[in-house]
């Protein structure tokens, strides 16, 4: 699998993960809807900035939008290692932006 299919499946499955439709996510990405479908489906890639903006609006870690985890390993703890990383760097993440709320 080319790299611009790897991201767009993941980017599709993380954003499907968060409950959020294509026009929802491009609108928070400040992108047209049929840009954000054109990278899902591998036919446009992003820069560094846009993959910085999907991991943020995602909650994910921009590594794990390049991860083909049917080459990591058939290793069912491989896969439920990943996702217990993202989920703590979604919590990590939210507790750090309310203990910088807090000290305002």
């Amino acid at each position: 699998m080319n790299i611009k299919k790897l991201f767009g499946k993941n980017l599709k499955k993380y954003r499907k993960e968060m409950g959020l439709s294509q026009e929802e996510l491009a609108e928070k990405l400040n992108i047209s809807q049929n840009h954000l479908s054109s990278i899902e489906i591998g036919k446009r890639f992003v820069s560094a900035d846009l993959i910085e903006r999907i991991a943020e609006e995602l909650e994910i870690s921009p590594a794990a939008l390049f991860l083909d985890e049917n080459k990591l390993s058939k290793d069912d703890s491989i896969k439920a290692i990943k996702k217990i990383l993202d989920k703590e760097f979604r919590v990590l993440k939210k507790e750090i932006i309310r203990k910088i709320v807090e000290m305002q």
